[in-house]
């Protein structure tokens, strides 16, 4: 395990790499596959509102690590592979839509829910910078995010926005 908890201390803490493992010209590191669907449906309640809602499954092959903390933040880029899978995220959204005064205002409110697998972050003392073994600075995990959106909008005039 490239990452251990430190029990005492109530902290993860970099770990001795596992070993090192060298691969010739044209062999591959790792091989991912994901189903990414998406979704939406519409239905308009009348002329002037609709309703809305969708789902989305992405994933993310390539991973920004930033750290924040130090004197001078820095973002580190790191590729899935080995010991860094790809980051899965499921989104949901439901939204209403509904026109005003013949479509010269609109309004718009959304309610979403998104969850994300493998979701990367770093440990407490991280070394970041030239580092061969970044399964030794990371951890791995899971993250949820939700809220909601409005937007008013003016559609129509010299003015919109």
């Amino acid at each position: 395990m490239p990452v251990i908890y430190n029990v005492d201390l109530d902290i993860y803490e970099r770990a001795n790499p596992i070993g090192k493992t060298t691969y010739g010209k044209g062999k591959s590191i790792a091989s991912f596959d994901n189903f990414e669907p998406r979704l939406a449906l519409s239905y308009q309640l009348n002329e002037k509102s609709s309703v809305k809602a969708s789902y989305n499954r992405m994933a993310q092959y390539l991973h920004l690590i930033s750290n924040t903390t130090s004197a001078t933040p820095l973002d580190v880029w790191a590729p899935s592979g080995k010991f860094l899978k790809p980051q899965i995220a499921d989104q949901y959204v439901v939204g209403y839509f509904r026109n005003f005064k013949n479509n010269m205002f609109s309004i718009e409110a959304e309610a979403y829910y998104k969850t994300i697998d493998n979701r990367v972050d770093y440990i407490n003392g991280a070394e970041l910078v030239a580092q061969n073994t970044i399964e030794t600075e990371i951890l791995i995990g899971e993250s949820r995010a939700y809220g909601l959106e409005f937007l008013l909008r003016k559609n129509t005039g010299d003015f919109t926005g």
